[in-house]
């Protein structure tokens, strides 16, 4: 019976932990959300839900030895869980509320700001934080008093089930629960697994004696030397432990990525270590005879085992590169190659970090009495390490001395620890056995040497940012070793949030976050340079300009050409501001700039706290297959954008059409539209990046203000003109789909959300994938039809000047081959007034130079109708008659033309064609050669009298 009953709260409580990490990943995503994203805010919400942990299980130790029911305890724990979980989705909107209201009083001082937000983390979590901490003391009491065991292996069991729950519950909720059902669902469905926990503990105790249970006695409170010193070395165990894994985290995001699916895997990985550490050291023997000499044995053994796993982190690129090409790209054996990767980096240390506890809790906790309190006091002694080693690590020093520096800094303490407590030991004499002095001497001589040794971790700038996790496919072709020869590393910072280094490579610079390059002066010119113009060259009045991701600072830079009187621009990663400088020449300085405003925060949160109106907002993240970067794409996000539009204001957003299949990209699309439902695509036809521009009203282009742009800002032009858009025609090549036909490419289906972030999980399936790039730009083509122009805005004082400038830039477009939007220009001047012969003749052409004569023949003749002596409407249409083999209809209307006074030498060498096709071989050749006073050099016509004169001769 008693087995029976242990093993059931076994059970229990690994589903507890399964639902403990979802919660923990679930509450952060959602306080993030608001709060930001920055390292900081990232920060407060851990360290709120980890003090929450220490506070309960101190508090709730206390209760567990003063209750003769410990299961009811853990029953009422468990309730209460599972009740707080399904008032989330209530209680955490009106937290957000809450601080949304009271953000405007402390906006400008950042130590209140991150004040503000950890008290409304702390006061949203404490309550159940507490309860979960809580359920370990609580239930160590009750299974020590049923378990003829030592305290060390009961408390091993129990930390090792429950951290196995843990894995279970971050793989699931990574790649199931959130994926498939979103926060709130994926709350509602643990919150009833809590309360069925929370039911079958009820029934276990009311169903099973309690005569075994571990009496409420009363103990002395005074720990002895052996006590205190296990609890400080458990201390700074978890606070190496959290260090480590900050480190391990940034150090895998630059090798396998910074995808959910990575950090998911990730801390899968170092819960596994813990998890098997903890088991193996719970039936280990000697951990009951000796178990401080064991924790001594074991702390050495997490900072040994760091120490040399570190050495490898230069072949970790390479390794990656290897298994990519074992896996031929495919998406799940990329994530096994992943999970190999962690855990060849992060199991070693991670298991020994795993058997401490156990270890610990050998020490410190007495069958005898105060179980549940002892149990919490070291609980919250690992707890609070951990928060300091992640705060520490993560926000003070990584942005201070690096990831190379911090892990051998935190790997020399976790040494230093180890050579302190095992001197005491010795000194103590609590290794009594000279087998256990031995060993002892034996690690802090290892220790000594690891401490004296000029040892360093593998640390290759160049090669960590070579950003073998996005470019595996690339270095199949060409050695990651040899392409590093080709370039330069001309600036490089750990910061706070990334990875940022700036790279020469002959005569382009690159800037690249955690390896991946997000601007520099190659392809990513034009968008950088267009998605600050072009929604410039739409609004050239726009007075306030929001640019959101300034890294190289050059869309900023292309904004600061125009008239706008503010550009504030939001950057979540200190280290970029230092590597934008590398950009100058291409940014203008925009830092420098007295109207340029550089705020370091989270987009997001930036959106929702900021009391200004913008005229225009610009946004550039990365791509939306990384963590962080696919908030900035979901409903929310958008409609925090719009919130910040003036009335007529414009909003432009990047996006790739590389590494993204096209159902995602009808994702993005249609989420946008459910915001700006006036918004049009924009695809330059050299990069493989999109713009969409989008607005609550519609958005028209005023050719006037184009053409007085162009005409007027020498310094915008040129710029713009560096990338392809030299005049106001060039403007058009880029326009791909209005609203009506962006609305029917994405069609209906699913909108990205913050509750269910779809595009998180959807796009890093296609990150390897070559062939998504054609298809969408295929799909976008087939999407456009026949024609392709923005609305035009058009007062009627200026109809005829804007006619005009159509009937040319239609007549530009086709002469370069850009027969949708040409088609689209001639269309629009025939909108704006259907009785000019000359918009009538102009589609013709265009019509006619895209290979459509049937086409072509229509409008021509519209445009002889409405002008019968239109000298190029007779001209063209010879020309289509000719091509579709009617040569009697164009010797007509190519005599007319010529009749009419139209004369070219293009025109006369196809009379000549003509005439030549009809038999009339003399009148072909003066044709001709009239086509050759008129330019000698033209080969056709050279060809053709050749052609001619030898036909005649015989």
């Amino acid at each position: 019976m008693r087995d029976l009953c242990y093993r059931g709260l076994l059970a229990l409580f690994f589903l507890s932990g399964a639902t403990g990490l979802i919660y923990e990943v679930v509450w952060t995503n959602l306080l993030t959300l608001f709060f930001g994203s920055t390292t900081l805010a990232v920060s407060t919400v851990l360290t709120a839900f980890m003090s929450g942990l220490a506070i309960g299980s101190i508090t709730l130790g206390r209760l567990a030895d003063r209750s003769a029911r410990p299961v009811r305890v853990y029953a009422a724990l468990e309730l209460f869980i599972g009740l707080y979980a399904l008032a989330t989705p209530v209680l955490f909107p009106l937290l957000e509320k809450i601080y949304i209201s009271l953000y405007p009083s402390i906006t400008g001082s950042p130590s209140s700001t991150g004040l503000l937000r950890f008290a409304c983390a702390f006061l949203s979590l404490l309550l159940p934080t507490a309860a979960m901490g809580g359920t370990l003391p609580v239930l160590s009491r009750f299974v020590l008093g049923s378990k003829a065991w030592g305290s060390g292996r009961v408390l091993g069991v129990l930390y090792s089930v429950n951290t196995i729950g843990a894995v279970t519950g971050v793989l699931g909720a990574g790649m199931l629960l959130l994926p498939e059902l979103g926060s709130n669902w994926t709350l509602i469905t643990c919150g009833i697994i809590n309360l069925g926990i929370a039911m079958a503990a009820w029934f276990i105790d009311r169903r099973y004696s309690t005569t075994t249970w571990l009496p409420s006695r009363a103990a002395s409170e005074k720990k002895s030397a052996r006590e205190i010193t296990a609890v400080a070395v458990l201390f700074c165990s978890g606070m190496v432990a959290l260090a480590l894994e900050v480190l391990w985290t940034r150090v895998l995001a630059l090798v396998i990525g910074s995808t959910t699916y990575a950090f998911t895997i990730m801390l899968a990985t170092f819960l596994i270590g813990i998890a098997s550490g903890s088991a193996v050291a719970s039936r280990l023997k000697s951990l009951e005879r000796q178990p401080l000499i064991m924790l001594i044995l074991f702390q050495g053994g997490v900072a040994l085992a760091a120490m040399l796993t570190s050495t490898l982190f230069n072949s970790l690129p390479a390794l990656f590169v290897s298994l990519y090409s074992l896996t031929g790209g495919d998406f799940a054996h990329i994530l096994l190659g992943q999970l190999v990767l962690g855990f060849i980096l992060m199991f070693p240390a991670t298991f020994f970090m795993g058997a401490s506890f156990p270890a610990a809790a050998g020490v410190v906790v007495s069958r005898n009495g105060q179980v549940g309190r002892r149990t919490g006091f070291i609980y919250a002694g690992n707890t609070i390490g951990a928060i300091l080693g992640s705060f520490a690590t993560g926000f003070i020093l990584i942005p201070a001395v690096g990831l190379s520096s911090t892990t051998q800094l935190t790997i020399k303490v976790g040494l230093m620890v180890t050579l302190l407590v095992a001197i005491v030991a010795l000194w103590s004499k609590w290794a009594p056995a000279p087998g256990q002095r031995r060993w002892l001497a034996g690690l802090a001589g290892l220790v000594v040497i690891g401490l004296v040794s000029p040892w360093q971790p593998g640390w290759d700038e160049k090669l960590m940012t070579s950003g073998a996790h996005v470019y595996a496919d690339r270095y199949q072709a060409i050695n990651i070793q040899d392409r590093l020869k080709q370039q330069q590393l001309l600036f490089y910072k750990d910061g706070p949030v990334a990875t940022v280094a700036v790279v020469q490579e002959g005569q382009r610079r690159f800037l690249t976050v955690d390896g991946k390059t997000d601007a520099g002066t190659g392809e990513d010119m034009i968008t950088q340079v267009l998605l600050g113009g072009l929604p410039l060259l739409i609004r050239p009045q726009a007075d306030g300009v929001l640019v959101i991701g300034y890294a190289s600072g050059i869309t900023a830079g292309t904004v600061s050409l125009f008239e706008a009187s503010r550009i504030d621009c939001v950057e979540i990663e200190p280290a970029m501001i230092t590597a934008s400088r590398f950009f100058d020449d291409e940014n203008y300085g925009v830092i420098d700039d007295p109207r340029c405003r550089i705020v370091l925060d989270d987009a997001r949160s930036f959106l929702r706290t900021c009391p200004i109106e913008y005229d225009v907002i610009t946004s550039e993240p990365s791509n939306p297959w990384q963590a962080g970067s696919s908030r900035l794409f979901t409903r929310e996000a958008f409609a925090y954008a719009r919130a910040r539009l003036a009335p007529q204001g414009i909003m432009a957003q990047w996006m790739h059409l590389y590494w993204i299949d096209t159902e995602s990209l009808q994702l993005i699309i249609r989420t946008f539209l459910s915001v700006f439902p006036h918004a049009t695509l924009w695809v330059d036809p050299v990069v493989s990046d999109a713009i969409l521009i989008g607005a609550e009203l519609p958005v028209e282009i005023s050719p006037i203000d184009l053409i007085r742009t162009y005409q007027t800002n020498e310094r915008a032009v040129s710029s713009l003109r560096k990338v392809g858009y030299s005049s106001a025609w060039t403007v058009f090549r880029a326009f791909a789909l209005d609203s009506d036909k962006l609305r029917a490419f994405a069609s209906e289906g699913e909108i990205n959300t913050d509750d269910l972030p779809l595009l998180q999980y959807r796009a890093p399936k296609a990150m390897f994938a070559s062939d998504y790039l054609a298809a969408n730009l295929d799909a976008i083509r087939q999407a456009q039809g026949t024609s392709a122009f923005p609305r035009l805005g058009v007062t009627p004082n200026d109809r005829d000047t804007v006619i005009a400038y159509l009937q040319n830039w239609a007549q530009q477009l086709a002469r370069n081959r850009f027969q949708t939007q040409a088609a689209g220009a001639a269309a629009a001047a025939i909108r704006l007034d259907d009785n000019r012969a000359e918009s009538y003749s102009v589609m013709g052409n265009v019509q006619m130079w895209g290979g459509n004569p049937n086409e072509a023949i229509g409008y021509l003749r519209q445009a002889i109708e409405l002008d019968p002596g239109h000298g190029p409407a007779h001209a063209n249409l010879g020309s289509c008659y000719m091509q579709i083999g009617e040569p009697d209809k164009a010797n007509q209307y190519l005599a007319r033309a010529i009749a009419l006074g139209e004369e070219s030498s293009d025109l006369r060498n196809t009379y000549a064609v003509v005439l030549y096709g009809l038999g009339d071989r003399l009148g072909a050749i003066q044709q001709v050669r009239r086509a050759l006073e008129l330019n000698p050099d033209n080969p056709q016509a050279l060809a053709n009298l050749k052609r001619f004169q030898d036909d005649s001769s015989d």
